[in-house]
C-alpha cells in the first residue's frame, strides 16, 4: 500500500512481508503455502524516498532509505537521475541503507516521472516496493547564439539571427520597434529579418526573441553608415575663365545624389545607384575680374559622402609698366606688357599715338610710336587694353613724350673764393633770356636763340662764410634755374697745443682753409716730432718719439698759407705747439703697514714710463718682495715682529736707460708696528719721491 506524510514531503511505500506463520493458503506472488518451506528468518523490506516529489527543473538531488531482510537491489532508474548506490544487504541477513540521487536539468518544457523499483528476495522468495521521483517542467525558452551585436553595411539586404529554444519555431516570436528593420520569418534555427537600405548616418536597434512571451532574448544589430566618396583624385580643381569641364569619379554602395552650390556649375549625371561612377563637372566662362568657387556636395539625402571644391578663376588683365616715355621725335616708340589669362583688344584716342598689334591673346607685347613733338612742353596719351569677352575690364598705358630739347648742361656751378669763370650750355630750340640774382655774377651773353654757351663769371669773395646765388634762364616760358655756389675765405685750427707722454704717439691735427696750406716744424733739437700729410681732409699725422729723459720738451708745428691775394691776418700763418712730458715713476702709497703678527701687506701699484728696476735693502731679512712686472705692482710678506719696537725697512725704485747725467728713484717705507690694527692710506695721487 501508498503511504503520503505531507507533514515532512516524504513519500513512505511500505507492505507488510508474508510470515511462514501466515494462516493464508497464498503467501505472496502466487506461491502456495505448502511450497514454502519453513524457515527461521523473516523475509522484510521497507522503501522511503526524500526530496525528490517536485524537483526544481534546474534539477537538484535527494535520497532513497531502504530496510530489510535479505539482498536488495534498486532499479528501473532513468537516463536523468544518478544514484550513488543500488545494491545493499546479505542473504538471510538484516540491512539498513540510503544512497544519494542526483536529478539532472529538465530542459524540456513539460513534467517528467520516474518510478524507482526496490527488489529483495531470499530463500525463492521476492518482495518488490516503488517510489516515484518527479520534476517540474524547464522554462519555455528561446536565446540567440552569441551576444556580441551584429554589423551590416549600409545596403539593403536580409540578414539571419540564428537561435537555440527548448520549443517548437511555431511558438517562437521575434520583434523590432524600428521600420528600417522588419522580422519576415521565425524558421527552426534562426530569425529572418529585411533590412532596408540607410542613407543617413549609423543607426541601430534591438531585435527581441521570445518563446509563448514567458522569457525573451534580445540581440543589437547595427547598421553602419554608407560608405563612397572620390576615388583617386584630389579633391579640388581650378578651371580658367574661359570655362571648361572637370571628370570625376565617385563610388558609393548606396543610392546617391549630388548638388552644387553655384548655377555656373552643372553636374552629369546628379544622381545613380550604389556602385563607381563617372561625373562631368561643367563650368561656364567667368566675364568678372574675380576669382569665383562653387562645392560639389555628393552623398545621400541626409549624408554628405565627399565635397569637390572647383575654383574659377575670373578674367586676369594687367598692363606693365603703366607709364612709359618716348622722345620727342617722330617715330619714337616704348614697348609694354600685356598680361592675360584671355583676348584682348587695344584701342587709343590719341592722334599722335599709334599701337601694335591692335589685339592678342593671354601675354604678349604692344607697341606704341609716336609722332614727332614739336613743343618744348611734355604731353601724354592713353592707350587702352581691354578684355574682348568683358570690355569693362581694361587697363589704362600712360604715354608720355618729351617735349623737344631744352635745358643747360650743369644745374650747379661751384667756384673757390678766387672767383672766375665757367662756362654754361644752354639747349633750346627757341629765344631765351638770362638774368643773375646777385651783382657779384656776371654773364657774357643775357639773351639769344638756339644751343648757347655762355660764360658765367664769380667776383672774389673775402668774406670768411661762403655765398650762394643762381642764374635764372627763360626759353619759351619755361624757366630754368642754375644754382650758384662760392667759397668764403677762412684759414684755422681747432686747438693750439697738445700734449704728450713720454712714450710718444700720433696726434691728428686737421687744418680749415681754402687758402692752401704748406707745413714745417720748428724749435730746437725737434728732430722727435714728425709729421706726414695732409690727407685729402687736409689733416696731418704728427708723430712723437719717445722720449728717454726725465724733462718735458716742446716743439712747434707751423702752417703757412700757400696762395695770394689773401687775408693780411692769413699771411702770418698758424702755430701748434707739441709738449712731452718726462719719463713718469712713482707709487700708489709712499708708505706700507704690517701688522705684528706678520703676514702679506696691502698692495702698491706703480706708475711709470720705460724700464726701471726694484729691489729691497739686502739687510732687511725680517720681510720678502713679491713683484709683478704684468701689472706693475708689488707687496711685501713679513714675519712675526717679536722685538717689542717697530721695525722699518725699505723698497726702492729707479729708471733705468736714462740720459747721461739724469736719474729717478722712489722709496717705499715698509714699516711694521707692535700691535695688530687695519691701516688704510689713501689721498695719495702722485708722489715722484716720497720723504717721510
Amino acid at each position: 500500500m501508498k503511504k503520503y506524510n505531507k507533514s515532512l514531503g516524504i513519500v513512505a511505500l511500505g507492505v507488510a512481508a508474508a510470515a511462514l506463520w501466515s494462516c493464508s493458503d497464498t503467501l505472496y506472488d502466487g506461491v502456495e503455502a505448502d511450497e514454502v518451506k519453513l524457515s527461521k528468518q523473516r523475509l522484510d523490506l521497507q522503501l522511503y524516498a526524500y526530496g525528490l516529489d517536485g524537483v526544481p527543473y534546474e534539477g537538484g538531488s535527494g535520497r532513497i532509505t531502504v530496510y530489510g531482510t535479505g539482498i536488495c537491489t534498486l532499479s528501473d532508474f532513468p537516463h536523468w537521475t544518478h544514484a550513488q548506490q543500488t545494491t545493499f544487504g546479505a542473504e538471510n541477513e538484516y540491512f539498513s541503507g540510503e544512497t544519494q540521487v542526483t536529478v539532472d536539468e529538465n530542459t524540456e518544457p513539460r513534467l517528467r516521472t520516474a518510478v524507482i523499483s526496490a527488489n529483495v528476495s531470499a530463500d525463492g522468495i521476492s518482495l518488490t516496493q516503488q517510489a516515484e521521483i518527479t520534476q517540474y517542467a524547464a522554462r519555455m525558452q528561446a536565446s540567440f547564439i552569441g551576444t556580441e551585436p551584429v554589423n551590416v553595411s549600409a545596403v539593403e539586404q536580409r540578414i539571419e539571427l540564428p537561435y537555440t529554444a527548448n520549443v517548437s519555431a511555431s511558438e517562437v516570436s521575434a520583434y523590432t520597434v524600428v521600420d528600417w528593420l522588419k522580422v519576415v520569418e521565425v524558421t527552426d534555427r534562426a530569425v529572418v529579418l529585411q533590412c532596408d537600405v540607410n542613407t543617413g548616418s549609423r543607426r541601430e536597434t534591438t531585435v527581441r526573441l521570445s518563446p509563448s512571451e514567458v522569457t525573451f532574448s534580445s540581440l543589437t544589430v547595427i547598421q553602419s553608415a554608407p560608405t563612397g566618396g572620390l576615388i583617386g583624385e584630389e579633391h579640388e580643381a581650378t578651371v580658367e575663365c574661359q570655362g571648361g569641364s572637370v571628370d570625376i569619379h565617385f563610388s558609393s554602395d548606396v543610392p546617391w545624389y549630388s548638388k552644387t552650390s553655384q548655377t555656373w556649375l552643372t553636374m552629369s549625371p546628379e544622381s545613380g545607384d550604389g556602385g563607381t561612377h563617372r561625373i562631368t563637372l561643367s563650368v561656364s566662362p567667368n566675364l568678372e575680374s574675380t576669382d569665383r568657387s562653387a562645392t560639389v556636395t555628393l552623398g545621400t539625402s541626409s549624408m554628405t559622402m565627399a565635397n569637390y571644391y572647383v575654383r574659377q578663376r575670373g578674367i586676369e588683365l594687367s598692363v606693365t609698366p603703366a607709364l612709359v616715355t618716348v622722345k620727342s621725335a617722330g617715330g619714337s616708340t616704348a614697348t609694354a606688357e600685356v598680361t592675360s589669362n584671355t583676348s584682348w583688344r587695344v584701342s587709343t584716342e590719341c592722334d599722335w599715338l599709334s599701337v601694335s598689334p591692335e589685339s592678342g591673346n593671354r601675354s604678349g607685347n604692344i607697341t606704341v610710336t609716336a609722332a614727332v613733338n614739336e613743343s618744348l612742353d611734355k604731353r601724354r596719351g592713353e592707350v587702352f587694353v581691354e578684355a574682348a569677352e568683358n570690355p569693362t575690364i581694361r587697363k589704362k598705358l600712360t604715354v608720355e613724350q618729351e617735349g623737344q630739347p631744352y635745358g643747360v648742361d650743369n644745374e650747379k656751378l661751384e667756384y673757390g673764393w678766387p672767383g672766375g669763370s665757367r662756362p654754361l650750355a644752354i639747349v633750346t630750340p627757341a629765344e631765351w633770356q638770362c638774368a643773375v640774382s646777385d651783382s657779384w655774377i656776371s654773364l657774357s651773353e643775357s639773351s639769344g636763340s638756339g644751343d648757347t654757351e655762355i660764360n658765367v663769371t664769380c667776383e672774389p669773395n673775402t668774406a670768411e662764410e661762403s655765398r650762394s646765388g643762381y642764374v635764372l634762364i627763360h626759353s619759351a616760358g619755361n624757366p630754368i634755374s642754375v644754382e650758384i655756389v662760392q667759397q668764403g675765405q677762412y684759414f684755422y685750427i681747432d686747438n693750439k697745443e697738445a700734449k704728450v707722454s713720454a712714450m710718444g704717439g700720433d696726434i691728428a691735427l686737421t687744418v680749415h682753409t681754402t687758402v692752401g696750406v704748406s707745413a714745417k716744424i720748428e724749435g730746437d733739437d725737434s728732430e722727435w716730432l714728425t709729421f706726414t700729410g695732409p690727407d685729402n681732409t687736409d689733416t696731418y699725422a704728427i708723430t712723437a718719439a719717445y722720449n728717454p729723459g726725465i724733462d718735458d720738451r716742446e716743439a712747434t708745428f707751423v702752417i703757412e698759407p700757400t696762395m695770394d691775394n689773401i687775408k693780411e691776418e692769413y699771411t702770418q700763418g698758424l702755430k701748434y705747439k707739441v709738449i712731452q712730458e718726462g719719463r713718469r715713476l712713482y707709487t700708489s702709497v709712499p708708505k706700507v703697514f704690517v701688522n705684528r703678527s706678520g703676514g702679506q701687506s696691502s698692495t702698491v701699484s706703480i706708475t711709470v714710463d720705460g724700464a726701471y728696476e726694484i729691489y729691497k735693502n739686502p739687510l732687511d731679512t725680517w720681510y720678502m718682495l713679491e713683484y709683478d712686472s704684468a701689472t706693475d705692482s708689488f707687496y711685501v710678506i713679513a714675519t712675526e715682529n717679536r722685538t717689542g719696537a717697530d721695525r722699518v725697512g725699505k723698497v726702492y725704485l729707479s729708471l733705468k736707460n736714462l740720459p747721461a747725467g739724469q736719474s729717478r728713484q722712489v722709496e717705499v717705507e715698509i714699516v711694521q708696528v707692535t700691535s695688530d690694527f687695519d691701516v688704510t692710506v689713501g689721498g695719495f695721487d702722485k708722489d715722484e719721491n716720497w720723504d717721510l
